[in-house]
């Protein structure tokens, strides 16, 4: 769209009318349509001199939005029929490319797979609807369903998020969003998170005894459960640690990688990777 100049129109005489002709997009068709307005009668009250029809007839051209860019891009979004199912696919192969953390495409996939797709919008699964269609009603009847189904407003939250993300991948070749959405003044009413009653699971200090102490636990568990207690290690970082990572007899420890699912990764859930020394303090507290 930015590559197409501003058109000033044909302007002709039809019947008792002079008229303005000009090329629009019309959302469904494939070829642009050539329209015809009314600038002014031939003759008698309201007739305008040359100079004049051409002002109109560019006043007339730039009301219809014809030349605007968010003319073409509805025009573009109607014959890419784009549903949210195929969308997020391109969107989670983009993730992969970038080399996204799996653990976090893992809880993209499962928000999909087992809340957002199937949700049932007014008898139609979410996936299944065209991103076109996809604004203010739809996306609550989503949220709505998200409540309904007992999620936290902070996993809602996150899984909200994934939809926003897979809008923002649809572009043009101009990066220019397809379906822009201003989300923030839609009005919706998504639950909030209430930073106090936030719930953070954890163990008491009577249950950390336990683990330490029973003689019906395996000493390497005991001491994995004591390492996570002291050092509030993560437990995929915990079970990341290489014995050429632990310094000065024990006293400190390399936190470089972490294991998940049965692989390694050389970077942790934060970009906050440091040696970490063993001391009573744990650094999270209940």
């Amino acid at each position: 769209m930015s590559r197409r100049r501003g058109q000033t129109g044909s302007i002709s005489v039809n019947g008792n009318w002079w008229t303005v002709r000009f090329w629009k997009d019309v959302p469904g068709r494939e070829d642009r349509v050539y329209m015809r307005e009314k600038i002014c009668p031939t003759s008698g009250l309201g007739l305008l001199t040359a100079s004049e029809r051409k002002r109109k007839a560019k006043e007339i051209i730039a009301a219809s939005g014809a030349d605007k860019p968010e003319t073409l891009q509805v025009y573009v979004a109607s014959f890419s029929g784009t549903t949210f199912r195929r969308q997020s696919e391109t969107w989670l192969c983009a993730a992969r490319k970038r080399k996204v953390a799996p653990s976090t495409l893992y809880n993209w996939e499962s928000s999909l797979e087992n809340w957002i797709l199937p949700a049932s919008i007014f008898g139609t699964p979410f996936g299944d609807l065209y991103l076109a269609d996809i604004k203010r009603a739809v996306a609550q009847e989503l949220i709505d369903h998200l409540v309904d189904g007992g999620l936290s407003p902070k996993t809602i939250q996150n899984y909200f998020q994934v939809v926003k993300m897979v809008f923002s991948l649809c572009v043009n070749e101009d990066g220019e969003e397809l379906y822009p959405r201003n989300w923030n003044k839609m009005g919706l009413i998504i639950p909030k998170v209430n930073k106090k009653k936030q719930r953070r699971p954890c163990f008491s200090r009577e249950v950390m005894n336990h683990l330490a102490n029973s003689p019906t636990i395996k000493p390497k568990m005991r001491m994995l459960f004591i390492l996570c207690g002291a050092t509030g290690l993560r437990i995929g970082e915990a079970l990341g640690i290489r014995t050429e990572k632990i310094l000065d007899h024990g006293s400190r420890i390399i936190i470089n990688e972490k294991a998940w699912r049965g692989e390694m990764h050389d970077y942790l859930k934060t970009e906050k990777g440091s040696v970490r020394s063993i001391l009573p303090k744990a650094r999270r507290s209940c």
